[in-house]
């Protein structure tokens, strides 16, 4: 199933994302042109794919939320400061909102962000998948076809990365990159943080 998600799943989100793209038809008018019978086996499948990766991408950041949380990344959150931290809360979404004053360029900022970030998720994926089987394969465990389809999943989905940076808007890359690095960034901190309480259990535990 991983296998199918990965390899199929990206490539009909790349064919039918770039084809209503370069024939400029978005999708639902697309599907009421009588396009339907065609297409909808298609956006079916891809919209399974998507749908099965995103569950998996919201269990995974949930996850490391609530690890996050647990070595107190979210005490800030939870500091009791009355009725004034849910007013900042509230009106942080209203600012940007009236900042930007297009719901359009909202949307589609959002779009484009969920949209490469789908893709990176997907070449994360076929990364994993390609170090278990070169480890399988290593120890004669695994068959060729696991390396081919997790190789050919990791380039596709690098290439496709790569032709929505150069082709996006700067300030939706500037974020998607802010963002990825952000995230990395965060999660060394918490891991050193990690790191160093163990080495000073041990060393309490040792004297």
């Amino acid at each position: 199933m991983m296998l199918l998600v990965i390899s199929i799943g990206t490539i009909l989100v790349a064919f039918d994302l770039y084809a209503l793209s370069i024939l400029d038809i978005p999708m639902m008018n697309a599907i009421s042109l009588g396009l339907s019978f065609l297409l909808l086996p298609i956006i079916i499948f891809t919209a399974i794919n998507d749908g099965i990766l995103g569950v998996l991408a919201y269990i995974l950041s949930t996850i490391g939320l609530f690890k996050s949380m647990k070595y107190g990344l979210g005490d800030i959150f939870r500091r009791r400061t009355e009725h004034v931290s849910f007013f900042l809360y509230l009106l942080l979404p209203i600012t940007v909102f009236f900042l930007v004053n297009d719901v359009y360029s909202i949307f589609e900022a959002v779009t484009y962000i969920s949209m490469v970030t789908n893709f990176f998720l997907n070449a994360i994926a076929a990364a994993a998948l390609l170090r278990v089987a070169i480890t399988r394969f290593i120890k004669r465990r695994s068959w060729i076809y696991q390396l081919l389809i997790s190789i050919f999943a990791l380039a596709s989905n690098t290439i496709i990365i790569i032709l929505n940076i150069q082709s996006g808007i700067p300030i939706f890359v500037y974020i998607f990159l802010s963002w990825i690095i952000i995230g990395f960034f965060v999660s060394s901190i918490i891991e050193t943080v990690k790191k160093i309480k163990e080495e000073m259990k041990e060393e309490s535990n040792h004297p």
